[in-house]
């Protein structure tokens, strides 16, 4: 069992094109009790490999709960084991969270790997470090600082002359986060280039490939061609065998596209039952609140990310932004300015620290061009950088706006809206009715709450846009 780790291992560093995966595959079925009684360095080793070998094969619960029960027997704080070793299992649990979704521990244990590569002199140990330290960051929306680890990756590998291997697919995810934060999608093809050239044979690639590739056709506004070109990832018979990160990355797209087609409902289905890895690097609870906020069920875009709101410094740099920006807009219709400048407020600032553009989309433009109109007016002061999103906002594709359906409509209020087509007066709907004239404004307010509208002419304009009165 050991050689088997210590080939997983060696696999994972640069210039070592062989990805291992007769031995990832035995180490992945391997119970933990076989750790018991060996030496702390041959424990390190073999604990390194087993984390490596559950998180590349999908259990990457069972890669976590085995790092934290290494980290809790103190495996590797010892003098007796030697700092390479120490470097290959702290990459290992970098990665093991890094494909759980929980960057801020894969960013940790990525500084510990380096820390120990950095005492024995070894280059390709820190490259390995440095691939997952950009990408942990890159996950958690730290886009600067992962950007100069990223350069530093690669100032490594051209000084080596490394090719691609199994040690650079951590990088180019860094990559790909810092592209789609960018909208760039010449870097966005580029790497889907360099991960169609897999040379280990791992389906990770391909699928990652091909999730980078509908991210440029999304930011390019070919939403139909994405969509199709991500389903061969989400509805693909591969799925199982792609790590859970790429699997959720991949959804994610697909619910993205969704949205940007004006489709909530096939949205909310596509999510339905998916729970948001523990840090929110994923947030489908963040991508239902947009669904809703299409449906024009503002409400529940405020209940579905209440638990996400609770998770406080817990939850994922990179995906508040958009949550709050869905919150503010959900708070401005439902007629609370003082949330909906709050939550816009904060999302604004995150927004200009982190210089990405994704939290932009699939939101509405116009509110947020009116969200950014009154922090214009309160912080006058801000106007710099509001006219820098307001120019990203620009750049960011439309999305196609839903076709609304109403609800199911009583007799009475299905009579109410044939007289308000035909410009019948409040007053004289009530006569023909025998009612009073209060009995019908309380009904025709409780017919604009169904439709999510404030005016008769609102409520014809959306019976008529759905074909009501054919």
């Amino acid at each position: 069992m050991l050689t088997a780790a210590i080939e997983v291992l060696t696999s994972s560093l640069p210039g070592h094109v062989s990805s291992a995966r007769s031995s990832q595959s035995l180490l992945a079925r391997v119970a933990p009790a076989i750790l018991s009684g060996l030496r702390r360095e041959e424990r390190c080793l073999l604990s390194a490999g087993m984390i490596l070998a559950r998180a590349r094969s999908g259990d990457s619960a069972g890669a976590v709960e085995l790092v934290e029960a290494e980290i809790a027997r103190a495996v590797v704080t010892h003098s007796d084991v030697p700092a390479a070793s120490a470097s290959a299992f702290w990459a290992a649990a970098s990665e093991a969270f890094v494909t759980a979704g929980w960057p801020r521990n894969g960013a940790r244990f990525a500084l510990e790997a380096k820390e120990a590569a950095d005492a024995t002199g070894s280059d390709s140990a820190r490259f390995r470090a440095l691939a997952l330290l950009a990408v942990s960051r890159a996950l958690n929306g730290e886009y600067t600082a992962a950007a100069e680890v990223v350069l530093s990756a690669r100032t490594l590998e051209r000084n080596h002359g490394w090719s691609s291997s199994t040690a650079t697919y951590p990088l180019l995810l860094g990559e790909i986060l810092l592209a789609s934060a960018n909208l760039d999608t010449a870097s966005l093809d580029s790497c889907a280039v360099q991960l169609s050239e897999d040379p280990t044979g791992d389906v990770s690639w391909p699928a990652t490939a091909t999730a980078a590739r509908a991210m440029s056709l999304m930011v390019q506004g070919q939403t139909s061609e994405a969509l199709t070109t991500i389903m061969t990832v989400t509805n693909g018979t591969d799925v199982s065998g792609i790590t859970e990160m790429i699997r959720g990355f991949s959804l994610g797209i697909h619910a993205d596209l969704l949205l940007a087609r004006g489709e909530p409902t096939r949205t909310l289905a596509l999510l339905a039952g998916r729970e948001s890895p523990g840090g929110h690097a994923l947030c489908f609870d963040m991508q239902r609140a947009a669904a809703h906020l299409q449906l024009g069920d503002y409400r529940s875009v405020i209940s579905a990310t209440d638990s996400c709101i609770r998770l406080g410094t817990e939850h994922c740099l990179r995906t508040i932004p958009p949550l709050l920006l869905r919150r503010a807009v959900a708070w401005h219709r439902l007629g609370r300015p003082e949330a909906a400048d709050r939550d816009f407020e904060d999302a604004f600032h995150l927004i200009v620290a982190s210089g990405s553009s994704t939290p932009l989309l699939t939101v509405p433009l116009d509110d947020l061009l009116l969200l950014l109109d009154r922090l214009l007016d309160r912080r006058p002061e801000l106007e710099p950088r509001i006219l820098d999103v307001r120019t990203r906002i620009q750049r960011v594709p439309a999305a196609t706006a839903p076709r609304r359906i109403p609800p199911l409509l009583t007799k009475r209020e299905t009579e109410l809206a044939h007289a308000l087509r035909r410009g019948t007066p409040l007053r004289a709907i009530a006569v023909s009715q025998h009612v009073s004239y209060n009995t019908v404004k309380s009904q025709a307010r409780s017919l604009y709450v169904k439709l999510a509208v404030t005016s008769r002419d609102e409520a014809v304009q959306v019976l008529e846009q759905v074909g009501f009165f054919d």
